[in-house]
Parts: C-alpha cells; sequence; structure tokens
C-alpha cells in the first residue's frame, strides 16, 4: 500500500478518503471502538494540522469538545496511542501542550477490510499500485516469500509486517537483524548507514505499534548500522559449512561495533562485541548468537 499524503492538488479528496474509511471501519465496531473514533474524527476535523502532521490541543480543551472530564481523555488518547493512530511528538511542558501526530498510513492499514465498501473508485484511488495498466512498463519483482515464524517476538512481527506490506518487508526489514532485547528496548542491526536512517526516519512508528500489539512492554525501537555485520553473517556460515569447527569460531571478538552499550564499557568491550560460546545461526531473518 502507498502511504497516502493528503497534500498537493487532490488534497481535499485524500483527506475525505482518510475520514470516509476511518468512518465505514467504525461502523463495524463495538459501540466503545465506534465512540472511540468519532472522537478522533472529531480532533482531525476540527484542529488538526493536516499539512505540518500537528494535532496540538490541551486535555481541557478537548473535554469541552467532548463533552468528558480531563479523565476520560486521558483515558481515551491512551487508548488512541496504543492503536498506533495517535503518535506523541513532543510532550507537554510548562507554559505548552502536548503536541500528537496522526499515523495516517497505520490508520489505512487498519482499515483496509473496509475499502471494498467504499466502492471501487476508492480503492483505485487510495492503492493505485494495483492498478496493473500503469504498471505495464514494469518488470514484476520475484514474490517475497513469508518469513518463517519462529515464535520469537521479532519473528511474529515481521510475519505481520510482510502481510500488511510485503514490498516494503523485502527491501526494509527482512534484512534487519536483532542484536539485544532488554529493559524494553529492542536493537535491530541495519546493514548500511543508509537503511538504518531510512527505517528510523519512514518505518519506525509502523514497527512499534507492530511490536506493541505483540508485546506491550516494549518501549523503544532502536535502529543501528553495524559496520562488521557481515562478519557475523560469514561465521554463521563458516559455523554451518564446518560444525565440528564451531568451538573455535565461537570466540571470534568482532570489533568496530557503532553500538557500543555501557555494559560493554565496563567489562572491557569498548568499540566490540564478544561472540560467546556456541554456534552463531541466522533465524526469520534474524542473526542470533546462542
Amino acid at each position: 500500500m502507498l502511504v497516502m499524503k493528503p497534500v498537493g492538488r487532490d488534497a481535499a479528496t485524500k483527506k475525505y478518503d482518510i475520514l470516509s474509511a476511518m468512518l465505514a471501519y467504525g461502523l463495524r465496531q463495538d459501540k466503545h471502538k465506534q465512540r472511540l473514533i468519532m472522537r478522533l474524527m472529531a480532533l482531525v476535523t476540527t484542529r488538526y494540522n493536516w499539512q505540518r502532521d500537528e494535532l496540538t490541543m490541551g486535555q481541557t480543551e478537548i473535554a469541552k469538545l467532548w463533552d468528558v472530564d480531563t479523565r476520560t481523555v486521558k483515558r481515551e488518547m491512551a487508548k488512541l496511542r496504543s492503536l498506533g493512530w495517535l503518535v506523541e511528538k513532543r510532550q507537554a511542558a510548562r507554559g505548552r501542550v502536548t503536541m500528537h501526530g496522526i499515523a495516517l498510513d497505520q490508520i489505512m492499514l487498519d482499515t483496509q477490510s473496509v475499502w471494498a465498501a467504499l466502492g471501487p473508485d476508492f480503492v483505485a484511488r487510495v492503492q493505485p499500485g494495483e492498478v496493473k495498466h500503469a504498471l505495464a512498463n514494469v518488470v514484476p519483482l520475484r514474490p517475497v516469500a513469508a518469513p518463517v515464524n519462529d515464535g520469537t517476538l521479532w519473528a511474529n512481527a515481521q510475519a505481520v509486517f510482510h502481510s500488511q506490506d510485503s514490498a516494503g518487508f523485502a527491501a526494509w526489514v527482512e534484512k534487519l537483524a536483532v542484536v539485544d532485547y532488554e529493559a524494553g528496548q529492542l536493537t535491530l542491526a541495519a546493514p548500511s548507514k543508509f537503511h538504518a536512517t531510512y527505517v528510523t526516519t519512514n518505518l519506525l512508528d509502523r514497527l512499534m505499534v507492530i511490536l506493541r500489539r505483540i508485546d506491550s512492554s516494549i518501549a523503544k525501537i532502536v535502529i543501528r548500522h553495524l559496520t562488521l555485520i557481515g562478519v557475523l553473517v560469514t561465521l554463521n556460515w563458516l559455523v554451518a559449512a564446518n560444525p565440528l569447527n564451531s568451538s573455535l569460531f565461537a570466540n571470534i571478538l568482532v570489533s568496530r561495533w557503532t553500538d557500543t552499550k555501557p555494559s560493554n564499557r565496563a567489562s572491557g568491550l569498548h568499540n566490540s562485541v564478544l561472540v560467546s560460546r556456541g554456534p552463531a545461526y541466522t533465524s526469520a531473518g534474524s542473526v542470533m548468537v546462542v
């Protein structure tokens, strides 16, 4: 799916389509979620800045608009953030209110099941990549196979992302590797600095929504460029090809890791990663060490 940006010549039509998708989706939910979506639509239509992706409105003002108390506002806004539809861009501070953004791409992904009910013209507008005649001169890419789901957190997240956007998965998410997961922070390795920058800028919010729906304890995702990530992949290949020598390969010190953690410095492993005992292997698109 192509992300809809309500700017330019067709901005009004795109805004109308986004609101229509939210409305049709909301009508198919239970009464509590219907009310939640209607409240978000009230914020979007009254105070949302589409061009800047900014919703700046205090809890007292929202309470007046919704005709509720501020406790209800806090509760409902938290629900919208947990859905991934609302993103906190700037925390509240003395003299200023919280600034939120609206995750339009996530809203369109979540409402995709009702697009057909809005008519074929709606589908053609929001999913132009599906119009075959427009792509007649493009060589089709090979089908992207679904990732192997071994039940781990990252494997589950990869499977969900693939089901939503197989092309985006193949280009960006499939190449990410799990480096570390502790204290609610998931650290992923990217094969290049450009790759890490692109994922951080364009896909981090979507990944956070997917991961938090699987495990609500996820608080942060960090994308790092490991300059010698290829060494780990090579190590995996060597271990697979020479299982009898796995103990030899298991004590290789991989230097120049750009993500030097305080715990590494304290243990004398400055700017490095120690591959622990046991064979290294790849699973579900992630480089893992056991």
